[in-house]
């Protein structure tokens, strides 16, 4: 599950990279978890250096990653640029649907397109929330039995992308799967 993945990769960065040390503990943090059920073909990890590494010598360092890992992309950030977590992003979801009724592409766009497409939420307080969806949508697709979210994720916050396609479809749909399948920050 997610805490051996994690423990792979936190040993693999250890014995491969010059990572700094915080009393006992190496400094590099991983993203939010996903919720439980959730598919992922994409994460991102803060790693603090002792030593400014060349791109080519990190790429060279990652080449031979844990089974069923593999490494995408690196940047180079400040040392006091906030961690990513801390940033506004955009995750991109694709949901497999097991049941697609007739009507559905019609409703989710024709939704979609509304002036103001709202719901309410009751958080742990028991206040009821009115949350308009376009604030925290990007883009969204529904093709055949798939739907495709790009959610917003402001400082940790984001909403469920089946919440989105419940309130978009008005029904609960029956999902196979949700893949989160990539990060964007701007």
């Amino acid at each position: 599950g997610f805490l051996n993945a994690q423990s792979s990769i936190r040993k693999f960065f250890i014995e491969r990279l010059p990572l700094v040390k915080s009393g006992k503990k190496y400094k590099f943090s991983f993203g939010p978890a996903l919720p439980k059920g959730y598919h992922s073909e994409c994460e991102y990890i803060d790693v603090w250096l002792n030593k400014r590494m060349s791109m080519a010598e990190f790429k060279k360092a990652m080449v031979s990653a844990p089974s069923g890992f593999s490494f995408i992309k690196a940047e180079s950030i400040p040392l006091f640029f906030p961690s990513i977590e801390s940033l506004e992003t955009i995750d991109e979801y694709e949901i497999f649907l097991e049941d697609i009724l007739e009507n559905d592409i019609d409703f989710f766009y024709k939704n979609l397109s509304s002036p103001k497409v709202e719901f309410h939420l009751d958080n742990e307080s028991g206040k009821v929330l009115n949350i308009d969806i376009r604030y925290w949508l990007t883009d969204a697709k529904l093709e055949k039995d798939t739907a495709r979210f790009f959610v917003k994720r402001i400082k940790g916050k984001t909403l469920r992308p089946e919440l989105l396609l419940k309130y978009l479809l008005n029904r609960e749909p029956k999902i196979n799967k949700t893949v989160k399948k990539n990060i964007y920050w701007r």
